[in-house]
């Protein structure tokens, strides 16, 4: 063992190894930050927001959104804004005052993030073409250099200071969502970011197409340190279509599931709405939108129509059953057409036209008659 040890030292004296980490370049320092203080309070979350009063997506993590495509996550995330933004929608609510959105789109075009501009803006009570300034957008789509757009978002973040930041297609912000090291680095630079500047970061991911996994080794790697994660589907059976949210993972306790529809309002936006805070037979807005789709569908390929081709047709397009409510109901639709200046009545033909919601009144077509007249 001597002789061993007498060997080693002389090997480490001919080459000149240096064994007491005298070099500071060598040295690591912990900061002080990353050391546990016993002595803190364990301090409640501080929610951004809450459905039905359980609090969820707390301030300094991050969050994801996933679903496949066409499954409503960007209508899903326009309703999130709009809670945080106003402190309620529908059962969504937020106790954060003057809350501040940035909205990164990193996919669609310009008509497509103008849309989802102008959706948050009707659901806030704003008008559509004023800015408000508690909420950005942020264009990516057009920005090539990979490098750019990542330094593009968090310089935006540093400037606008937001609560929240929906970023609409975090895959656009890694080369390859299978790159392993690079998806790391993507995950733990949002989770950095989301704990030092205390705000919550919501991400949208595609799953793979009949599983719930999201794509990739960046839907893998956020999967794990997400603190929720809302999953988004649509049921093409209903009518309208309903789009479920289900809080598929959460480090706290659990949100119930919650559904929305998605009808046109006047200017045909698309406006989601979650069910349960609606009557889709009031004259609102969006149902007066909504029976505009409804009757530019009916009379697609035809000029005029009677009363009970359009009140059969309703019921085709619309309603599962042939139940007497649902026959009542196609009625009223049509009742509401006609009251709305959807439709006019005219006497020669006897039968209805579709005009559309925004037709001049004043149109010589139009007659004065009843709902209904004798045909």
């Amino acid at each position: 063992m001597s002789e061993y040890k007498n060997s080693l030292d002389e090997f480490i004296e001919e080459n000149n190894i240096d064994l007491s980490n005298s070099d500071n370049k060598q040295k690591v320092v912990i900061p002080a930050s990353c050391w546990l203080d016993v002595t803190m309070d364990i301090a409640e979350p501080t929610w951004l927001l809450r459905y039905q009063g359980v609090g969820f997506s707390p301030l300094g993590d991050i969050q994801v959104v996933r679903g496949m495509e066409g499954n409503g996550k960007s209508m899903l995330l326009t309703i999130l804004m709009s809670a945080v933004l106003t402190g309620r929608c529908g059962s969504l609510t937020c106790d954060i005052p003057n809350a501040r959105v940035l909205y990164v789109d990193t996919e669609q075009n310009v008509a497509s993030t103008l849309f989802v501009q102008r959706r948050v803006h009707h659901l806030c009570g704003w008008h559509g073409k004023e800015a408000n300034e508690r909420f950005r957008c942020l264009m990516l789509r057009e920005v090539e250099d990979l490098q750019d757009r990542n330094s593009y978002l968090w310089k935006a973040i540093d400037e606008f200071k937001p609560t929240a930041v929906f970023i609409d297609g975090v895959a656009d912000l890694v080369s390859d969502i299978n790159k392993f090291d690079e998806c790391m680095v993507m995950v733990h630079k949002l989770m950095a970011e989301a704990s030092r500047r205390f705000i919550s970061i919501w991400s949208v991911l595609h799953v793979n197409y009949g599983t719930t996994k999201m794509r990739g080794h960046l839907g893998t790697e956020i999967a794990h340190k997400v603190s929720d994660v809302l999953s988004c589907q649509k049921d093409k059976s209903q009518d309208p279509p309903l789009f479920t949210v289900e809080q598929v993972k959460a480090r706290n306790k659990d949100i119930q599931n919650f559904s929305f529809i998605v009808s046109d309002d006047e200017s045909r936006l698309g406006i989601p709405t979650m069910v349960g805070h609606i009557d889709l037979d009031a004259d609102t807005g969006t149902n007066r939108g909504e029976r505009d789709e409804l009757m530019r569908e009916v009379f697609e390929g035809h000029e005029y129509l009677g009363k009970l081709k359009i009140i059969e047709a309703i019921q085709r397009k619309r309603f599962v059953s042939g139940a007497d409510q649902d026959k009542r109901r196609a009625k009223l639709w049509l009742e509401q057409a006609i009251e709305w200046k959807i439709l006019i009545y005219n006497s020669h033909e006897k039968k209805y036209k579709y005009i559309g919601l925004n037709a001049d009144p004043f149109t010589s077509e139009i007659e004065e008659a009843e709902l209904f007249p004798d045909e």
